[in-house]
């Protein structure tokens, strides 16, 4: 059940949303509302997390090409 003006109520069905539908729901909230509040700050977090997880896996496949050139640059130095 849900308020409605002067005292009625109303029942509703309840919707299930993908997780973006509910970032797109919320970042379009009224911030004053503790739930939407706490929602916002939910998807900033986690897309802070997903921000570091992509630059060390981009790391990890820098260092692992540079540790492929140098084995390639010791093997051609040993040809010559």
């Amino acid at each position: 059940m849900i308020e409605l003006g002067k005292g009625g109520q109303r029942e509703i069905q309840d919707v299930l949303l993908t997780r973006y539908a509910c970032y797109l729901v919320v970042q379009n909230g009224d911030t004053s509302k503790p739930e939407v509040a706490f929602a916002q700050t939910y998807f900033a977090v986690q897309t802070r997390k997903q921000e570091l997880i992509e630059k060390r896996l981009l790391e990890v496949v820098r260092v692992n090409a540079r540790e492929k050139l140098s084995k390639s640059e010791k093997k051609l130095s040993g040809i010559i």
